[in-house]
């Protein structure tokens, strides 16, 4: 469990409290309603950015960087505090101060996030 620098700040602030806390340079943030997140997604993430040595890799569907999962170098973190401290939450708007791998063959459905109870009775009754 990792404090929020920002309290209130939303997600970028979670970001931000694991890039402080990582002894790794690597770290792989992910939001905790994705049922079907895969090994294998995070492992694709993981190497695009390795790749590239982006500061960050996040998944693209659809034209849309996907930010509840993502693999961020602790080099991100002085952008991260710098948005948080000037009052912007936004992970995407941060992502554009950033060098980003964007990586297209993350299956969407791994992706899929249940923010309602209704949401995770439709993910509950299948396909």
């Amino acid at each position: 469990v990792v404090d929020e620098p920002f309290p209130g700040a939303g997600p970028l602030s979670g970001v931000a409290g694991a890039l402080r806390s990582a002894p790794a340079p690597v770290v792989v943030v992910a939001a905790c309603d994705l049922p079907a997140l895969t090994v294998e997604a995070v492992q694709r993430l993981v190497q695009a950015r390795t790749e590239v040595d982006a500061d960050v890799a996040v998944a693209l569907v659809d034209g849309v960087r996907q930010v509840q999962l993502a693999c961020w170098t602790r080099r991100s973190l002085e952008a991260v505090e710098q948005a948080l401290a000037v009052g912007r939450r936004s992970i995407q708007t941060v992502l554009d101060d950033l060098d980003v791998c964007v990586v297209a063959d993350v299956p969407a459905g791994q992706l899929i996030d249940l923010d309602t109870p209704a949401d995770v009775d439709r993910y509950a009754s299948g396909p």
